[in-house]
């Protein structure tokens, strides 16, 4: 399995979570960000580690199908629903090393990497504020 295996209540939680915002998307696909390039300095291992608890959670929890996607997956599976889709311009993920000095994006040295998750973070982040207020 992996170093710590997910706990029912974590699992509980992350379902009523996955179910509280299929209230909030358009299609059946919900697109949930994990981590930064910070978080990824080891990435074979976060991936395997990621991918147990996704098929521990997914075990346990026949009605919901967790998954690994790129964006551009995810935009396709999106794309095969007539469903409206929001734009936003703005980043809504300011990030601080101090808590007094702030910036956005960590992937300045990959400008089509980082305005790819800037979209897709705008689009997910701008749902949630316009839905959940």
């Amino acid at each position: 399995m992996t170093d710590q295996d997910i706990t029912p209540s974590e699992d509980t939680h992350l379902r009523e979570y996955l179910l509280e915002m299929s209230q909030y998307y358009s299609t059946p696909h919900l697109l949930l960000l994990v981590g930064s390039n910070l978080n990824f300095e080891k990435s074979d291992y976060h991936y395997q580690q990621l991918q147990s608890l996704i098929d521990q959670f997914n075990s346990v929890n026949p009605d919901i199908e967790l998954g690994l996607s790129t964006l551009s997956f995810y935009d396709e599976m999106v794309g095969r629903h007539d469903a409206a889709m929001y734009h936003y311009e703005y980043d809504f993920m300011p990030h601080t090393d101090n808590g007094q000095r702030y910036f956005t994006g960590a992937f300045s040295s990959r400008p089509n990497l980082k305005q790819a998750i800037r979209e897709a973070s705008q689009t997910l982040h701008a749902a949630q504020k316009l839905y959940l207020g």
